[in-house]
């Protein structure tokens, strides 16, 4: 409905005022000696957040139930250690919603289909497509299993914090949004900026100029 729009150019935080939020949320709840036993590993974390308070506040909330120092480095390690092929399987998830229901094999095929393991759909894919997820999960990535009666996992979900960082994560990667009025959004801006990208069309109108406009986008 806006006929100009204004940019406004938003800096990154400061590392001090970083830490004034961090510690907010992080430090809540503790006595002073265990603050000053987690400062250390807590500016370390503050300074992988790269100045965006998202970022910041997901650790922060994250943290602020974990009680130990050992709980904390692993937090700090989790993401940086996984291993390469593992990596960009995590920010994938943001593109379903907080809350859903992630059925084990589908998952997996979804992360084929997007070649993070290789491009030939076989046995050997499918069986590092079943290590990426066991390796988020052990990393805690994942809660709330579901099993088969072999004790098997087959579905699971992810805590609404981990969403967020798995969104700080994708940044440009990633992107879902709702469309009810193809008025409401510049589409094109949408197809040059992200690698996948999830639409919710309410009407299936909608759904046929959305199809229009990708073809119009793989021609140009």
């Amino acid at each position: 409905m806006m006929k100009s729009i204004d940019i406004i150019s938003i800096e990154e935080l400061s590392i001090e005022h970083c830490w004034s939020l961090f510690k907010r949320l992080g430090f809540f709840g503790r006595s002073r000696e265990k603050c000053q036993q987690l400062d250390q590993i807590g500016r370390d974390i503050v300074s992988k957040c790269k100045g965006f308070p998202l970022a910041v506040k997901t650790m922060g909330s994250l943290l602020r139930f974990k009680r130990t120092r050992g709980e904390w480095e692993s937090i700090l390690l989790s993401y940086y250690n996984l291993p390469f092929m593992v990596k960009p399987c995590f920010p994938y998830c943001v593109l379903f919603p907080k809350d859903f229901n992630f059925e084990k094999e589908e998952l997996i095929k979804l992360w084929m289909t997007q070649g993070y393991f290789g491009l030939d759909h076989n046995e050997e894919i499918g069986r590092i497509g079943e290590e990426c997820f066991n390796s988020l999960a052990m990393h805690s990535f994942f809660q709330e299993f579901g099993k088969d009666d072999k004790s098997s996992v087959i579905r699971c979900k992810m805590h609404d914090i981990i969403h967020d960082l798995a969104q700080y994560l994708s940044k440009n990667e990633c992107c879902k949004i709702e469309v009810k009025d193809l008025r409401e959004r510049n589409i094109d801006a949408l197809c040059e900026k992200a690698n996948q990208l999830m639409l919710k069309v309410s009407e299936i109108e909608h759904f046929l100029s959305l199809f229009a406009i990708s073809k119009s986008c793989e021609a140009s």
